[in-house]
């Protein structure tokens, strides 16, 4: 009979998950699988343990996003054509927690029972909703052509593995993510990168021409500053010795020459 108190999977029914805590050891690091075996001996000790069981369901969260290349509405107004540089996509995220990361999520984020896990989640969900609005984003405005290829593969596999890698790194503690996606719409990316060599090389252009007027100006006033030092030295030879204005003064007879 105390051997099978000591038993932990009897009272964790199955499909369900159990972290335990314990006055003599605290949080029992082990999630407890229904099903399985693991033994504590401080379990066989009345009132020693208490025991919180959870079902862990998938979860999942809709996406729809919108969006334009980048510099979308420079190029339009700079090269006077108006290409069609927008993008739109739909899709779903599915996602599930680890049960071996439970017992580290309950006791962090104190959870306490069944309700409280799933607004723990509604949360999670809520951040992760966003979290991979800005990735999908990001990978669609960054400048170059990763973001055709990032379009190409989501059209060709209906998923991203991107996004999903991202996730893992972002949230640690999820398994079993899948991301379904669809691209509604397309940009015109020949025309996006027509536009964007027409830019650059007039940017390029403004680029040459500011250095050469910055070059021009930085020589004026470098020479400017050398003169002013210059005068500044003298004036403060002729006032500590006023005797110099005289031999000045003569060897400007003598030599038919002005000196400032």
């Amino acid at each position: 009979m105390v051997f099978f108190r000591g038993w932990l999977q009897l009272s964790v029914p199955e499909g369900s998950f159990g972290i335990m805590r314990s006055r003599t050891h605290g949080l029992y690091e082990k999630v407890i699988c229904g099903g399985g075996f693991d033994w504590a001996w401080y379990r066989i000790i009345p009132w020693n343990t208490s025991l919180k069981t959870f079902v862990l369901e998938p979860s999942t969260f809709n996406l729809n996003l919108s969006g334009k290349l980048p510099f979308a509405d420079t190029l339009g107004a700079f090269t006077g054509i108006s290409g069609d540089y927008l993008w739109r996509l739909s899709g779903s995220v599915l996602f599930s927690i680890r049960p071996e990361a439970l017992p580290g999520l309950v006791s962090r984020n104190a959870i306490t029972s069944q309700e409280a896990l799933e607004q723990w989640l509604d949360r999670v969900k809520t951040g992760v909703n966003s979290y991979a609005a800005q990735r999908l984003s990001f990978y669609f405005e960054s400048a170059g052509l990763e973001q055709e290829k990032d379009f190409a593969a989501i059209s060709k596999d209906g998923t991203s593995n991107r996004l999903k890698q991202d996730i893992f790194t972002a949230y640690p503690y999820f398994e079993q993510i899948e991301c379904r996606i669809t691209i509604e719409k397309l940009p015109d990316f020949n025309q996006w990168r027509a536009s964007m060599a027409v830019w650059e090389t007039y940017l390029e252009t403004q680029r040459s021409v500011l250095q050469g007027e910055a070059t021009t100006q930085a020589a004026r006033k470098i020479a400017s500053q050398f003169r002013f030092d210059e005068l500044t030295r003298y004036g403060e030879l002729l006032t500590k010795y006023p005797v110099l204005l005289k031999y000045l003064e003569i060897e400007k007879k003598s030599e038919g020459r002005f000196v400032e």
